[in-house]
């Protein structure tokens, strides 16, 4: 085996990826999926429900990713730095390991950054770090090792005003604790001998990247990537994907295949649960483009829009001095709507409101399908293990966080929804 190759062959899955939140976790195992490799995305809230306390490699029999939402990006600096060094000891095994952390730096990204990097270094499973935040194709990208959206120093951006998770700086650096030593900046163009140099020097590097196509290169330049504790965003996960050879999948008539039901995606419910410009824009898309948009499910019920294959849920555009409660609104909303029938599929903005969805139909398992678009993963609602909602209808699910994307997105998304139709397989 070449040392920048992986070894594919062994029982545990070949990929463990640890997020704060239910959206960075579908993001990260994204890339993968479109590779050609099956990925479960689990939900920390409930781990007695969905992964054995002890060992979460067992419920992830027959995946080749498993991707933890660990919760803690809502969490104290405290708790979630508990949490992460409670998870990132189960998944040592794994043969890739990636914490992801948000582009933009917002949340408990130090304190987490520390947790994994000590524990990944002192249990011999990791001999070096790897920190890769860029996103170029969210216009996030790494230079000098300070981050930047859209040209602008993240903590210096709209993001940098977050009234719940502020990112507080721009530089990588200022996350990584002096405990471990100075990490060392890899310029976006360097060349393999000097990532050689650099690799031998320190045990912490970080990547600058203002494209895909360098980020991948730099990525593809780091030796033994079994051994590294990768830390960085979906542009990372891009690049470690592209590492692995693409998957065969079985014939259509293959008995491991073992196809459960088919869905075909009838009817979209977008549930906007940001009041940020992205997600306003999108709102108004929609809005222009003859979708019913309303913040109340007694006018989404009105029968003339009883037809609309596409209909619109969004909180306020005014924001509150209550934000959890207009998310529990929202989801409230959510679910007349829901119970009126008819709706297959949900289209949520932030991970906070999807994970606010799931809560209220039980669902806390998700098998990947893909990437609408790059950062935009989808995938079909998987029922409890416990047996107390084995007989809920799957429904299609989709997410993106709430400050990304064009004006169209939303809609563009839904109408490719609409042609959807996807066979749900046991993995096993």
């Amino acid at each position: 085996m070449k040392n920048n190759e992986l070894n594919l062959n062994s029982h545990v899955p070949l990929v463990g990826i640890l997020a704060d939140d239910f959206t960075s976790a579908a993001d990260g195992a994204g890339p993968f999926v479109g590779r050609g490799y099956n990925s479960l995305v689990n939900r920390r809230d409930v781990l007695g429900d969905t992964v054995d306390a002890d060992d979460p490699i067992k419920s992830s029999s027959g995946y080749d990713v498993f991707s933890w939402d660990v919760g803690s990006r809502l969490l104290s600096v405290e708790d979630a730095s508990r949490v992460m060094e409670q998870a990132i000891a189960k998944l040592l095994p794994c043969k890739l390991l990636l914490k992801t952390i948000d582009s933009t730096l917002r949340g408990n990204i130090k304190g987490e950054v520390k947790t994994a990097i000590k524990i990944a270094l002192s249990s011999g499973r990791c001999d070096k770090v790897v920190i890769a935040p860029a996103f170029p194709s969210a216009g996030r990208i790494t230079k000098g090792g300070v981050q930047f959206v859209d040209g602008v120093p993240v903590s210096k951006s709209s993001y940098g005003r977050d009234p719940v998770h502020p990112a507080t700086t721009s530089s990588i650096l200022d996350l990584i604790d002096p405990c471990f030593g100075k990490p060392v900046v890899i310029p976006h163009n360097a060349d393999i001998s000097g990532v050689n140099c650099d690799q031998n020097n320190a045990k912490i590097l970080i990547l600058d990247a203002d494209n895909q196509k360098d980020l991948s290169r730099q990525v593809a330049n780091i030796t033994n990537p079994e051994s590294v504790l990768w830390i960085g965003s979906p542009g990372l996960a891009m690049a470690l994907s592209d590492l692995l050879p693409i998957k065969a999948q079985p014939n259509a008539g293959s008995k491991t295949k073992n196809i459960t039901q088919t869905l075909n995606c009838k009817r979209v419910l977008v549930l906007i649960g940001s009041a940020n410009r992205v997600s306003r824009d999108q709102c108004a898309y929609l809005l222009n483009s003859d979708v019913p948009v309303f913040e109340r499910a007694l006018e989404i019920l009105d029968p003339k829009f009883s037809k609309s294959p596409i209909v619109c849920l969004t909180v306020p555009t005014k924001r509150s001095a209550s934000p959890e409660k207009v998310k529990v609104d929202l989801i409230n909303e959510a679910k007349i709507v829901m119970h009126s029938g008819g709706f297959d599929t949900v289209i949520a903005t932030g991970g906070e409101t999807m994970v606010a969805f799931m809560d209220a139909y039980g669902i806390d398992r998700m098998s990947l399908e893909g990437e609408l678009e790059p950062g935009f993963p989808y995938g079909i609602s998987l029922p409890k293990t416990d047996g107390l909602d084995k007989g809920a209808p799957a429904l299609m699910l989709a997410m993106k966080a709430g400050g990304f994307g064009s004006p169209t997105i939303l809609l563009d998304v839904a109408r490719n929804l609409l042609s959807t139709s996807i066979e749900i397989t046991n993995a096993n």
